[in-house]
């Protein structure tokens, strides 16, 4: 869902994810579930320069797990900068930020090399995009 006021977008986005008969976070063939909760906010401050934002909480559950004993959840916060160029080029800068809890679990950002080696994983990038 979205919701445009002037120069600026607020959204909210629910998903639910179900597996059956997993061995992922050491579950014997238990369920596996994830809720997720997202807020989003994007600016545009000039017509060059948007600024975005976004919040999201994971609410997971998994069954027949002897190694985790707890169920995990995820916080992660996303910033973004972008500045257009041209109409095909922009730069951007973001920063993401996940910390989870619950015994065991790390955090794993899917668009890092790999995950943490603790709770918290923060990602920093900038870049350049050309759109053909």
């Amino acid at each position: 869902m979205n919701y445009a006021i002037g120069g600026a977008v607020l959204g909210f986005v629910y998903t639910h994810s179900q597996f059956e008969g997993s061995s992922s976070f050491g579950s014997k063939g238990g369920v596996i579930s994830f809720d997720n909760y997202e807020l989003t906010g994007r600016h545009a401050l000039t017509p060059q320069l948007t600024l975005g934002a976004a919040y999201t909480y994971t609410d997971g559950h998994v069954d027949k797990t002897a190694r985790y004993e707890t169920d995990p959840a995820w916080n992660q916060i996303n910033l973004q900068a972008v500045y257009m160029l041209s109409n095909c080029t922009n730069v951007y800068a973001e920063a993401m930020y996940q910390h989870t809890t619950g015994k065991n679990y790390v955090a794993f950002e899917k668009t890092s090399d790999g995950a943490s080696s603790t709770a918290n994983q923060l990602i920093v990038a900038l870049g350049m995009r050309v759109r053909f």
